[in-house]
């Protein structure tokens, strides 16, 4: 059983400037943007795991990590309620690390926007999996194991998987795509 308080960041990565269908995270699915549907998510997840009689020692926050220039996600999301923060728009990687440092988080979910079909339930199990289990990665996106339909994308990697990708990851694809060397 845990003692320590744990921390977890539930992070979007989001940009709104897609070369294959720009602007596709505000675009309409329903009555809300694809974005907000994977923010719903995030919070529902964040709720359950910090609901009474949970375990108590595990506190979330969601937040939006963008590229720094990106004044569309900035002025649509500022009043959100969820954390917006800005990092570079082709080393994906450094703005998982930046958001760890800057919230102090213990593990940090990694979500995408381009995913709105996102299950609370989904991202809730994979937080308590990683850390009830002190599990420094789980993922349900690698096509030798995967558990759930391609769109509902959900990884979760410790303080200790995202220092050893920051310090081990040099390529292009990997700062991009995040995880691929450590799957």
């Amino acid at each position: 059983m845990m003692e320590n308080n744990i921390k977890v960041l539930i992070a979007i990565q989001a940009r709104s400037n897609s070369t294959r269908f720009p602007g596709k995270i505000f675009q309409l699915l329903g009555k809300k943007m694809i974005l907000q549907h994977v923010i719903d998510a995030a919070r529902s997840a964040q709720n359950y795991v910090q609901r009474p009689n949970r375990h108590k020692n595990i506190t979330c926050e969601v937040a939006i990590l963008h590229p720094h220039d990106d004044s569309e996600i900035i002025s649509s999301f500022k009043d959100s309620g969820v954390l917006l923060i800005p990092g570079d728009e082709f080393n994906v990687l450094s703005r998982y690390v930046d958001a760890m440092k800057t919230t102090n988080a213990d593990y940090i979910v990694r979500l995408t926007s381009d995913c709105p079909l996102i299950l609370d339930f989904i991202i809730s199990k994979h937080i308590f999996t990683a850390v009830i289990n002190q599990i420094d990665y789980v993922n349900n996106v690698d096509e030798a194991a995967r558990t759930f339909a391609d769109g509902l994308d959900c990884e979760v990697l410790s303080k200790k998987a995202m220092s050893w990708l920051n310090e081990n990851v040099k390529n292009s694809d990997d700062l991009e795509h995040v995880t691929l060397a450590i799957r």
